[in-house]
């Protein structure tokens, strides 16, 4: 599937993956809509760090439920048919340290808001056919490590999300797929950690995880997978 002239949506675009997915779409010819909560850095990319004309952003806070379906008939997002969803929040403490607010806010903002956003973008998605969704879940998922008990049951959720959606809306030609990104260590999540790996290489290069999503989208013959792209930690 050509990716020039496609309508992304990326979410968590203001830094890290999401920005260098958005980047990468903008290279390869696609409308990127950015979408975030901070709007200075929204429009600093569009402006700035996009290829091409004709992207827009939209500030939004991913955790507002309620307000998901208005932003989803958002003029920017009639055409869109591709959607990459980045963003998320980490954990590195012991469930029983971890108060009730912050898991909640780790499982809205990591799988609910996720599976919201496509039940309000599942029209759009099924008209502007082929379309392609591609979230980012991670090894910690397939993997459990102790600090991340909450992050991992829903990037394990992702997944498995992922694969029932291939199954809902392959005969509208909507495929969806994960990435499984292992430790990224040029990212804010991954600052200060450390993953043994079979290549014992001290974190997963960003720019193979924005490759690995841009394979996704790209190949119509590959649907309800996930990659892992983690320097062989779980093989």
């Amino acid at each position: 599937m050509s990716l020039i002239g496609k309508t992304a949506l990326v979410t968590g675009a203001s830094r890290g993956i999401g920005l260098q997915v958005a980047k990468a779409l903008s290279s390869k010819g696609s409308k990127v809509v950015l979408m975030a909560r901070d709007e200075a850095l929204l429009q600093h990319n569009v402006e700035n760090e996009l290829k091409g004309v004709g992207h827009n952003y939209i500030p939004f806070d991913i955790r507002q439920l309620q307000e998901m379906k208005a932003i989803s008939k958002h003029p920017y997002l009639k055409d869109v048919n591709v959607l990459v969803h980045c963003a998320g929040i980490s954990q590195q403490s012991l469930l029983t340290s971890t108060p009730l607010e912050t898991v909640n806010d780790i499982i809205t903002t990591n799988l609910t808001a996720p599976i919201v956003l496509t039940q309000c973008l599942v029209r759009q998605l099924i008209k502007n056919n082929p379309s392609s969704v591609v979230f980012l879940s991670s090894v910690l998922g397939n993997k459990g490590l102790r600090g991340t008990s909450v992050y991992s049951a829903t990037k394990s959720g992702l997944q498995g999300f992922t694969r029932a959606m291939s199954h809902e809306l392959g005969s509208k030609n909507v495929r969806f797929n994960s990435v499984s990104p292992g430790l990224v260590t040029s990212t804010q999540m991954g600052k200060g950690l450390h993953f043994d790996t079979v290549l014992n290489r001290g974190g997963v290069c960003i720019d193979d995880v924005v490759q690995s999503v841009l394979f996704l989208c790209e190949n119509q013959a590959i649907t309800g997978q996930n990659l892992i792209v983690d320097n062989g930690y779980i093989c």
